[in-house]
């Protein structure tokens, strides 16, 4: 028969405390990655992803470790009932370009989906400033506002793999692959869109 000493005791409370520890870390949910505020100038709920995707390319020819990058969100506007989809774009670089143009918005861009090409189409809603849809981690780029519907939205999502490309000017092309692993909350962001009753948002103020 086993007799519990003082010392036993100390270590049964030590390894009581240490799964009651372990079940309460293991119990505390992950944030959600999708962010809403009502925006009280506009009285428009605004629904983003709290960061947005990134694209790069190394720039090694023009200094070392430098890099042009693009950075994509997309964005609900829901106004009374009245919802439009957009992608967030801001085109920056880790680069000063003292002996020639910037790195600024192309004339043309694209998704390639999987290989598949999904034309970006400009739209009539101009970046506002302050960071009202995200903030680029890199500043001083150029901001560009692209129109999308739900379908384009879940394409991405679904995609395996997913590119940007831009065309400053015909036959000028240049592709920038995927900075860092994000697909996964952009497929939440299109199961938000799509009504997923289990989708978590975090409402945050304006």
């Amino acid at each position: 028969m086993f007799t519990a000493t003082p010392s036993a005791y100390s270590l049964l409370a030590v390894i009581a405390a240490g799964a009651i520890f372990a079940s309460g870390c293991a119990s505390v949910p992950s944030a959600p990655p999708i962010h809403q505020r009502l925006d009280n100038s506009t009285g428009e709920t605004v629904t983003t992803l709290e960061e947005p995707l990134a694209f790069f390319r190394d720039r090694p020819m023009l200094a070392a470790n430098s890099r042009d990058y693009v950075y994509v969100g997309p964005v609900e506007v829901n106004r009374s009932g009245d919802k439009r989809y957009m992608l967030w774009t801001e085109y920056c670089s880790t680069i000063d370009r003292f002996d020639g143009p910037g790195f600024g918005a192309p004339e043309r861009a694209y998704l390639m989906l999987d290989g598949e090409p999904m034309e970006l189409v400009r739209a009539t809603r101009e970046p506002e400033p302050g960071g009202r849809f995200y903030v680029a981690p890199v500043p001083g780029g150029a901001g560009v506002m692209y129109a999308v519907t739900r379908a384009q939205l879940r394409a991405i999502a679904r995609a395996q793999n997913v590119v940007f490309v831009t065309e400053a000017e015909p036959g000028t092309v240049t592709e920038f692959g995927p900075w860092r692993e994000s697909q996964s909350d952009f497929a939440q962001f299109s199961r938000y869109v799509d009504g997923d009753p289990d989708s978590r948002v975090a409402l945050t103020n304006d």
